[in-house]
């Protein structure tokens, strides 16, 4: 998941593609590809040893890791989880299922579990949807379409490793495209849904930081900069944030919803706005991913609120409860009367 960050160049994996491979490629179809497994194997062989160097293995990586394969139902043995020494911000997913989670991705999000997780289950998402072998075989297509269908002389071995090799470096430097980051996105959100102990809005928390980070270089380019940029890596940050909101509340059945400011409502009403400081906004994240898991997994019924003079509290048998600082508020006029108030309007249960 690479972040778009001005400041900051992704050179260190530039040496994956640097050498020539030693397997021989035929082009001919295997499971609907021209390139075949073996070539990426051998790809990914190439990743490890350039970066062997840099790589390391992060307990932290691999308990979590170990998770993200797990609530998917996959095999860990057939996955390379490592961390990789860089203060760059990055994870990324070479061929071969080789997965990198960078150094300066995890001090940039303070070793925060549920957001390495999310991540991590976005490249496993890159990984387990053969996003390398169908990207290049997409690319091997078009530029020997003729020849596949036996109208043109078919390139030789040598052609074949240098094509291969250019583009895993456009690959490297550019991404898998649009369609397969909106893809490895679907996934990590998926996962997250199978996975109790992470929480629903992690990616919401996660694309408001990489935006407010981004932001700035991003309001000084011109309309045609900003096409450039974002032609191919990956989408906004800002309509990834709208995409997992989206997700969030169709999960918990249209019930639960939240704004990018942090608006939290309940059955299409508003409930509360927290005031404009990031601790804020982050908790009432936190929140609605809280309750839609809630509403999800126990009904909307399950959710019970009652409130002292200073505090809201959402009580739920069996999944403990959480509490709304009502001096978090944005709106003088949000104090707990009216928070109860707003609740019953949206037909949640109160405690008198």
């Amino acid at each position: 998941m690479k972040m778009k960050m001005w400041s900051l160049k992704v050179a260190a994996f530039i040496g994956i593609v640097v050498g020539v491979f030693g397997f021989h490629l035929q082009a001919q179809a295997y499971s609907g590809f021209w390139v075949k497994d073996d070539a990426e194997y051998a790809m990914g062989q190439r990743s490890l040893a350039a970066r062997a160097g840099q790589s390391y293995q992060n307990p932290l990586v691999t308990e979590l890791a170990q998770k993200v394969i797990a609530a998917n139902g996959l095999d860990f043995s057939h996955y390379t989880f490592q961390g990789l020494r860089t203060n760059e911000i990055n994870a990324d997913c070479a061929p071969g299922k080789n997965i990198w989670v960078w150094d300066g991705f995890i001090s940039f999000v303070n070793g925060d579990k549920e957001i390495i997780s999310y991540v991590l289950a976005h490249e496993v998402g890159h990984a387990a949807n053969r996003h390398w072998l169908k990207t290049i075989n997409k690319r091997y297509t078009n530029a020997y379409g003729a020849a596949l269908l036996g109208k043109a002389i078919a390139p030789n071995s040598q052609q074949i490793q240098s094509f291969l090799l250019t583009q895993s470096q456009i690959i490297v430097l550019h991404g898998y495209g649009l369609d397969k980051e909106w893809e490895a996105d679907a996934f990590a959100q998926s996962t997250v849904e199978k996975m109790s102990d992470v929480n629903l809005a992690t990616g919401l928390v996660y694309f408001r930081r990489v935006w407010i980070m981004e932001e700035p270089a991003f309001a000084k380019m011109t309309a045609q900069q900003r096409q450039a940029q974002y032609i191919n890596p990956h989408p906004p940050s800002p309509e990834r944030w709208q995409y997992v909101s989206k997700r969030i509340n169709e999960y918990s059945g249209g019930k639960v919803g939240i704004d990018y400011d942090g608006t939290v409502w309940l059955n299409k009403n508003r409930i509360f706005k927290p005031v404009n400081e990031e601790g804020a906004i982050e908790q009432a994240y936190w929140m609605a991913g809280w309750l839609a898991r809630v509403v999800h997994d126990l009904g909307f019924n399950a959710l019970l609120f009652k409130a002292d003079d200073s505090n809201v509290f959402v009580i739920t048998p069996g999944m403990g409860s959480k509490t709304f600082w009502v001096d978090k508020f944005d709106d003088d006029a949000d104090d707990v009367n009216l928070i109860m108030a707003k609740l019953k309007i949206a037909g949640a249960k109160v405690i008198e």
